[in-house]
């Protein structure tokens, strides 16, 4: 018999949504990169459309204390959309597309390190159950 954990058992009913990205997403990354998503299906990190305060992959803050200083200063954008974990969303993108993998990690390494997440926006995802 499997061992189980609460962490497993947990991920198994909190992920009850993946979302595929329909059409080229909007942001900061070159249009190849950006188009490279479309077809994919990426796991939430939580479930549903959410608006969130947001930076950008390329001009984000290098620091904590930055970040803290762009939201309190209001430089933050608002967003609609679906959240998903960067790091695990570039290892599937490098299955699919590994030249954009590889653009994320030398040219917006900070975005993509484990505990960041992306936003991709609600009109170019669909929901699909996983």
């Amino acid at each position: 018999m499997p061992k189980l954990s609460v962490k497993s058992i947990a991920n198994h009913y909190l992920h009850v949504m993946n979302i595929r990205i329909t059409s080229t997403p909007p942001g900061e990354a070159p249009e190849q990169i950006r188009a490279a998503w479309v077809g994919l299906v990426l796991p939430l990190a939580v479930a549903g459309c959410r608006t969130i305060e947001t930076v950008g992959v390329l001009s984000r803050p290098k620091t904590r204390l930055g970040l803290f200083f762009t939201w309190f200063f209001g430089r933050t954008k608002r967003e609609s959309g679906y959240v998903v974990e960067a790091h695990h969303a570039v290892e599937i993108l490098a299955a699919h597309e590994p030249d954009a993998a590889k653009w994320w990690r030398e040219c917006a390494a900070l975005s993509i390190q484990p505990g960041q997440f992306f936003v991709f926006a609600e009109e170019v995802c669909k929901e699909v159950t996983p």
